[in-house]
Order: structure tokens, then C-alpha cells, then sequence
């Protein structure tokens, strides 16, 4: 019951034909739904950081400038990682004509 989309238990608790016994039911079923959505990771479209409709010029400018370097870093990483696997490669050549 916890992973139906919110329109769903929306209109299930809207219904006129939904009868409960006890409205305390409806209570902890809501709380549950709630506590159980939250504990879910964020999606990248609900992730404020995502966000960047409501940023003034210089918030736009610092996050890209951060985003820039990020993209840097990993391409250090990438190209390090590329340079130490074709020197152990080059390491080998050496064994294959002997």
C-alpha cells in the first residue's frame, strides 16, 4: 500500500465510498505513506540541487564554476587511471619478445 503514486492514495482517501471503522486507521496509514516516501533517495528531477530556476546570476555562476571543476577532477582521475593502466601494458611488451 506504501508504494501506490500519491494520486492514487489521494483519491482512494477522497472516495465518498471509503468506510473505516476507525478514522485512526486513516491516520497511521497516511503517516506510514509519509514516513516510507521519505526514506526514499530523492529523484534527480526532486533534488533542489537540481534545481537552478530560482538562482540569482552569481549562485549560477558559483555552481557552474563548481560543476566545471568537478568535470576537471574527474577527467585528472580518468586520464591518471588511462596513463598508469597503458604504462603496466607497456611493462608487458618488453616480456612477449623475450
Amino acid at each position: 500500500m506504501r508504494d501506490i503514486p500519491f494520486k492514487y492514495l489521494k483519491s482512494l482517501l477522497s472516495s465518498d465510498g471509503l468506510w473505516v471503522s476507525n478514522e485512526k486507521f486513516v491516520v497511521d496509514l497516511i503517516e506510514s505513506y509519509l514516513k516510507h516516501w521519505d526514506a526514499l533517495a530523492l529523484l534527480p528531477e526532486e533534488d533542489p540541487k537540481n534545481d537552478w530556476s530560482l538562482l540569482t546570476d552569481e549562485e549560477w555562476a558559483k555552481r557552474t564554476e563548481i560543476q566545471n571543476k568537478q568535470k576537471e577532477e574527474e577527467k585528472k582521475q580518468s586520464d591518471a587511471a588511462a596513463a598508469q593502466a597503458l604504462a603496466a601494458f607497456n611493462a608487458l611488451v618488453p616480456l612477449k619478445k623475450i
